[in-house]
């Protein structure tokens, strides 16, 4: 079955690598950010890819079966740090740009993807002027959390835009944010080395998590809510037990090494984790949730930090962006290499995987020369 990868760093490109380490084929190219890429999205029907541009401050709008540039929104007076389409049907897109202080602009809006009117279907007026850090809707689509530079998290109702709750507690940013699947938990992840569980209904502190020594990147839950994961600077993965606090077990990757991100496998047996390595280099663990037992070091390296990774929601892929112009791709099930995806860029720091699991995004900014690009790329990549 084969997988698709689309890299966003002024045009969108669909390719196709019929076999193993082919150069894939380039099938067609339109439309363009005048800048750098920051973020790339599927709609949850895989029809639609949303991309953020953080020179040209702006949220475009592609259909995937042919290229076509269907809307650019001038969505901030700054660049666009993330987008996220809602769950479930896709009725809402939300963006996230940086601050431009003293603008009075709201730093987080929600677009109707199908609407071609410029307004946003509504904009966070708490957010204005806020840097925020990371951005979650609930399982539902119903809320939208975000984290600020206040050390608060905001959440908002989705279809009006209300403020619901403003959660006090951590010390630091919240760099991560996760509902649980069952809609019972918000997860937050800080740099003051803790995770909070919030009651997702009334935005009430329920526990925190402590172990961490340093700051917690990520977070991820298992597909039936019972065991959270963490990804922290310190070098570990910890699983929780959400119901009771306590920390089932913890697996060390080393003193020197830094963990950015985690994701659980679909089937909630394994996850993946990475960041940087005692070595500088960008590394990729597949960790067995039953026993914490690493399974693999997946290889090769990125020659610099890790910055996201995902499994395909059938299982079958894991994919990997970070500094160095290649995305690479591994075999979920045994951690062996399927292959590099090279990109004409210094660093991709995204990565998505489409809902029906056949394709794969990831974006960029500068070009190994130092020019700063803004394509948008997809590439297809045979899994085996």
């Amino acid at each position: 079955m084969g997988k698709t990868i689309c890299s966003a760093v002024a045009a969108l490109t669909l390719m196709a690598q019929n076999a193993m380490g082919q150069e894939p084929e380039i099938l067609w190219m339109s439309g363009s950010h005048s800048g750098g890429v920051s973020s790339v999205r599927f709609s949850p029907d895989s029809a639609l890819l949303y991309s953020g541009g953080m020179s040209d401050q702006t949220v475009k709008v592609w259909r995937v079966s042919d290229g076509r540039l269907l809307r650019t929104i001038n969505a901030f007076y700054a660049g666009v740090r993330m987008v996220a389409p809602s769950p479930v049907n896709g009725r809402y897109l939300a963006s996230v740009a940086d601050a431009s202080f003293g603008s009075g602009e709201p730093t987080l809006k929600q677009w109707s993807p199908a609407d071609t009117s410029p307004r946003p279907a509504f904009y966070a007026a708490g957010s204005v002027d806020l840097p925020l850090f990371s951005l979650a809707y609930s399982r539902d689509g119903s809320r939208i959390a975000v984290g600020n530079n206040r050390y608060e998290i905001d959440v908002y109702d989705a279809a009006t835009g209300s403020l619901l709750h403003r959660l006090f507690g951590h010390n630091w940013f919240s760099f991560g944010l996760a509902y649980s699947p069952d809609g019972k938990y918000l997860a937050s992840a800080s740099g003051d080395q803790t995770i909070k569980l919030w009651d997702a209904t009334t935005g009430e502190l329920v526990r925190t998590l402590t172990g961490h020594t340093f700051f917690v990147d990520g977070v991820a839950w298992s597909p039936d809510s019972r065991i959270l994961a963490s990804a922290s600077w310190d070098g570990t993965v910890r699983f929780w037990n959400p119901e009771t606090g306590a920390s089932l077990r913890t697996v060390d990757l080393g003193d020197e090494s830094a963990m950015y991100a985690i994701a659980y496998a679909p089937d909630g047996a394994t996850v993946v984790t990475g960041g940087t390595s005692e070595d500088g280099t960008g590394s990729v663990y597949l960790i067995r949730v039953a026993d914490g037992a690493i399974l693999q070091t997946l290889s090769p390296a990125h020659p610099g930090a890790l910055f996201d990774l995902t499994y395909s929601p059938d299982d079958s892929l894991i994919a990997s962006s970070g500094a160095g112009s290649a995305i690479h791709t591994w075999h979920a099930g045994t951690g062996t290499y399927n292959r590099q995806i090279s990109a004409n860029r210094a660093a991709v720091p995204d990565v998505d995987v489409s809902p029906n699991g056949l394709l794969v995004a990831d974006c960029g900014g500068l070009t190994p020369g130092g020019d700063i690009g803004g394509v948008v790329e997809i590439m297809q990549s045979s899994d085996g």
